[in-house]
């Protein structure tokens, strides 16, 4: 008969093996499981609490953390995500070759690139897309673990990371939101719009040290390509904007957004997409938030700005959605006094994402 072996019952081990339902060592600060799974390690309201540990280049330390699946993220963000992301050749480099070296000591950015990659691929493969999809979201909730314990500490130390990070849920945002079933409301979309807030934030905070980093061509990109013209109803449009204002948060709030539509024209300074969310007095944000009605057409003009860069996979159909969203929360009645018709923008928005004139087919 076999001898049965007894162990001592662990009553010491971390909040989140006792959560797990796994032996903990209890080695402290951080226990072995906490370092596989790259978790908070906590012991009790006691006991001492230590931070998520980064990755070491010894490949034991993380062992199990990252799969097969994750590998291939990796490869089709260096081949293909990278390359998609902003315009500009010194972006780009960043993107592709910058942001992957130093994910190898970086979790926050590892777990960005590869929930990034992940959100790309689930757009492509029909049958393996809730796989991919899955995978994007558990690697942005990991890395946003990471992302709001930094922001406790000292920005600056560690903003090599946090800037990028920031940027990744900005792009994660508007990915995701396109990939839903249902389009995203006038709330959703506003949500959203806080998040450019973030990086504006840190950028403001930590300047010197973005400057001097490799990441300034994300802050400050190069172009010396002359800008494209812009359309006649485009600057309609603009014009229009620009006499939209009724005090003065509405006519900063519009003069912003015509400079943004103009700019949008030369389709390389994706800074555009976030600069009129990002600058927008909290008073005109107040108004968006309670749906006013001047607010929401000068909103439903923003849909200008991303239709310029439709082709980018991670905006795609935005400035359709943006619309639509205005829409349905702007009343018919409101729509007839300001004079506001859905059919017109979208034929400006066609305009400007360069979409080619029907031909006419009538005899």
């Amino acid at each position: 008969m076999a001898i049965r072996r007894f162990h001592q019952k662990s009553r010491g081990g971390c909040l989140r093996c006792k959560v797990r339902r796994v032996k903990c060592d209890e080695t402290r600060p951080v226990c072995k499981n906490c370092i596989r799974q790259s978790t908070e390690c906590v012991y009790g309201e006691s006991g001492p609490r230590a931070p998520p540990v980064s990755p070491q280049p010894d490949i034991q330390d993380h062992h199990g953390l990252y799969d097969a699946l994750d590998l291939l993220l990796m490869h089709r963000f260096a081949t293909v995500t990278a390359l998609q992301l902003f315009p500009s050749a010194e972006a780009t480099h960043v993107w592709q070759n910058i942001l992957p070296v130093s994910a190898h000591t970086e979790p926050l950015l590892m777990h960005g690139i590869l929930a990034l990659a992940g959100m790309d691929l689930a757009r492509m493969d029909g049958d393996a897309h809730s796989t991919y999809r899955t995978r994007a979201f558990h690697h942005q909730q990991m890395g946003l673990s990471i992302f709001q314990d930094m922001l406790q500490k000292d920005n600056a130390a560690q903003i090599h990371a946090i800037f990028p990070f920031s940027l990744i849920l900005v792009i994660l945002a508007f990915a995701s939101a396109h990939s839903e079933a249902a389009e995203p409301s006038v709330d959703t979309i506003l949500d959203i719009f806080a998040l450019f807030r973030g990086p504006r934030a840190l950028a403001a905070a930590n300047y010197d040290a973005i400057s001097e980093s490799e990441y300034y061509v994300l802050l400050r990109p190069n172009d010396t390509r002359p800008p494209r013209d812009l359309s006649e109803e485009v600057v309609r449009q603009a014009e229009k904007l620009r006499a939209i204002g009724s005090d003065d948060f509405a006519r900063v709030a519009t003069r912003q957004l015509a400079e943004a539509i103009e700019v949008s024209a030369q389709r390389f300074d994706l800074r555009v997409i976030g600069r009129w969310p990002a600058m927008l007095s909290d008073h005109f944000f107040a108004r968006l938030k309670q749906h006013h009605p001047e607010a929401l057409v000068v909103l439903s003009h923003y849909s200008i700005v991303l239709a310029a860069f439709r082709e980018r996979w991670w905006v795609g159909p935005w400035d359709r959605m943006l619309l639509s969203a205005v829409s349905h929360a702007l009343p018919g009645s409101e729509q007839t006094r300001l004079d506001w018709r859905k059919h017109q923008l979208e034929i400006v928005l066609d305009k400007h994402a360069g979409v080619p004139e029907a031909l006419d087919t009538k005899p």
